[in-house]
């Protein structure tokens, strides 16, 4: 490929004149499944036609019969490519007009089982037409839509890898090379990847681009680069490879901190599918049947627990919405939007995280939407507050879970909210399944009594298979035959429920003191001029960061200290500082490595009498 040289080769055009009319959208790619047949005229409808581009009516073909997959087979021999690909073709050939997919990003579009298995076999015989194979890692970076998941499908039926990424980390560069040789882009990432492939991703051979106007990109001489919609043109007519040596299902990112890839085995990617999803649904208490419930995604599908509950709901032949995902928890027109979503299409289950419940509290949407289709909302993200879980409970009358998840195993544990038996934060739950969760000592990895707090630490089928080409990451967090260190500090109690407090690496350990920052958020939320806060530790002082509810009244120390110790929490915090926002990833989790310098540890405060600074 870098010999490639287009200058070498003499282009010739030939134009079609056989058609006089104009195409006012020439030179731009019309993404749809089917031909426009409105502007037929009546000579090429009547029967003198001798020449005919288009099927208008296929003869009817015989469906030979299919059984439906069973759970207990698939229990048996747990494959997720096998579990998926099973129950779509089922799906397809015995409910084709149901809809699958609806896409809500910008207009709405549908798509039915038939045009989900068709355009996914499409997509199929396109990556093979340009040399994708059985067994290639395809990197794959765009946002919400249909097309994402046609590709997703269709490297599954070629028993390729999906390498599925976090758009948000593809500019950072830190992503490492572990041989992906094709990636599929949306117009908005393409720039990034095309600049990563050349300096970091040196795998990438050919780069799918889903461009509606292909001339408006720019070309590169070190890759090649194909127009994505060209799937459309293709056959649907596509026999999968019914058995696969690979025994890597897909792989999903860890942190960008510490540069890792988590690949998940057939078996761990079904169980991390099917588990949790079961008992959920086992959950719905009101009377309309399981198939007549639509879905909502609002997480990017680069999400393990996004990516999983789409396969569960497409291997039960129910309807997905797929929404736009976005950092932006807070932002008032995103919440607008989903609960817009929930009120059209009745949605009975959402999965949240705490800053999003905490905007549904804030801006009172229950007021003008109907959000009585409601029963469950599950929370994957940062544990939510007993507070936030009261008020969210009251307005919204439904089911409240905290999970606890992680892309190197799925949800491990989840718990009912329970007013009575909660404290600060909301409680995990007991472990799915097979899954098994101690508590060790965060020194000698021993496992600790009940009510002990130190290192969580799992074991069960759906832990992932490893971390790609991170040697020392395996080691230090895998031990024994099959446990794993979750880097997460946690407790078990007598009832057998498992308490989180956020990650090791966050613990404050100042004044001689260990304390969860999570657990003094929480608290220090409480205060009645805080709308959110972030506390770290500078040395052996703590700090506080705080985002006000008016901007002219400012929370002292003293104020937030007496919050504190309301709480059993004697800690003293040494600075006040006033912050314009605070950085959460998708998950609504605090992005820790930001908040020193959004802290601006070189100020003095700018009112020292009461301890307080302001930030700009």
């Amino acid at each position: 490929m870098t010999d490639f040289n287009i200058d070498q080769y003499e282009i010739t055009v030939t134009l079609d004149d056989s058609n006089n009319s104009k195409d006012d959208d020439e030179g731009t790619i019309k993404p749809k499944l089917y031909p426009d047949l409105s502007e037929l005229s009546e000579k090429e409808k009547s029967d003198e036609t001798t020449e005919c581009t288009v099927v208008l009516k296929q003869e009817p073909v015989s469906v030979p019969d299919q059984e439906e997959p069973t759970e207990k087979e698939h229990l048996h021999n747990p494959n997720l490519r096998e579990w998926l690909l099973d129950n779509l073709s089922y799906h397809r050939n015995h409910n084709p007009a149901k809809i699958a997919l609806i896409e809500e990003i910008s207009e709405v579009r549908c798509v039915t089982y038939e045009e989900l298995v068709d355009g996914s076999r499409r997509t199929a015989n396109y990556m093979s037409h340009h040399g994708v194979k059985n067994g290639d890692r395809v990197l794959m970076c765009m946002e919400n839509t249909v097309e994402y998941v046609f590709y997703q499908l269709g490297a599954f039926l070629l028993g390729a890898i999906p390498v599925l990424i976090n758009p948000s980390h593809i500019a950072s560069e830190k992503l490492a090379d572990i041989g992906c040789t094709t990636a599929i882009v949306d117009f908005e990432h393409y720039g990034h990847v095309l600049r990563i492939s050349q300096n970091t991703l040196n795998s990438i051979q050919r780069v799918f681009v889903l461009a509606e106007d292909i001339a408006a990109i720019s070309l590169a001489r070190h890759v090649w680069i194909i127009d994505a919609f060209g799937f459309l043109s293709f056959s649907p007519n596509y026999d999968c490879i019914q058995e696969t040596s690979n025994d890597i299902s897909f792989i999903v990112p860890g942190s960008l901190e510490t540069d890792q890839y988590i690949s998940h085995s057939q078996e761990s990617g079904f169980h991390l599918c099917h588990d949790y999803f079961e008992k959920l649904f086992n959950m719905f208490t009101k009377s309309e049947p399981l198939e007549s419930k639509n879905h909502l995604i609002t997480d990017g599908l680069h999400c393990h627990d996004a990516l999983s509950y789409l396969f569960t709901i497409l291997t039960k032949g129910e309807t997905c919405v797929l929404a736009e995902s976005t950092l932006d928890v807070w932002r008032a027109s995103l919440l607008d939007r989903i609960a817009g979503i929930i009120e059209q299409y009745k949605v009975s289950l959402l999965f949240s995280n705490s800053q999003l419940l905490k905007c549904f509290i804030k801006y009172e949407v229950h007021k003008i939407y109907d959000l009585s289709s409601l029963e469950i909302i599950a929370n994957h993200g940062a544990v939510v507050s007993v507070s936030t879980a009261k008020k969210v409970k009251k307005i919204l009358d439904v089911t409240l879970l905290q999970a606890y998840s992680g892309a190197e195993f799925g949800v491990a544990s989840f718990g009912v909210f329970d007013e009575e038996s909660e404290k600060n934060l909301l409680n995990c739950g007991i472990p799915i399944d097979d899954m098994k969760i101690k508590v060790a000592h965060m020194e000698t990895d021993k496992e600790l009594a009940k009510g002990k707090w130190g290192q969580v630490i799992l074991s069960g089928r759906q832990l992932f298979k490893e971390y790609l080409q991170n040697d020392e990451l395996n080691k230090s967090r895998k031990f024994g035959k099959s446990w794993f260190k979750t880097g997460d500090y946690g407790m078990i109690d007598e009832n057998g429920r498992l308490h989180i407090e956020g990650a090791l690496t966050d613990l404050i350990t100042a004044q001689s003191k260990l304390v969860s920052s999570e657990m003094m958020e929480s608290i220090l939320c409480e205060h009645k001029l805080v709308h959110d806060v972030v506390v770290m530790q500078n040395d052996q002082h703590v700090w506080c960061g705080v985002l006000l509810k008016n901007e002219n009244e400012v929370p002292t120390s003293d104020t937030l200290e007496k919050l504190l110790k309301k709480h059993k929490i004697a800690m003293a915090i040494n600075k006040v500082i006033i912050l314009d926002f605070i950085p959460r990833s998708e998950k609504g989790k605090i992005l820790r490595n930001e908040i020193p310098y959004l802290m601006n540890s070189e100020k003095e405060p700018s009112e020292p009498e009461e301890n307080t600074e302001s930030y700009i």
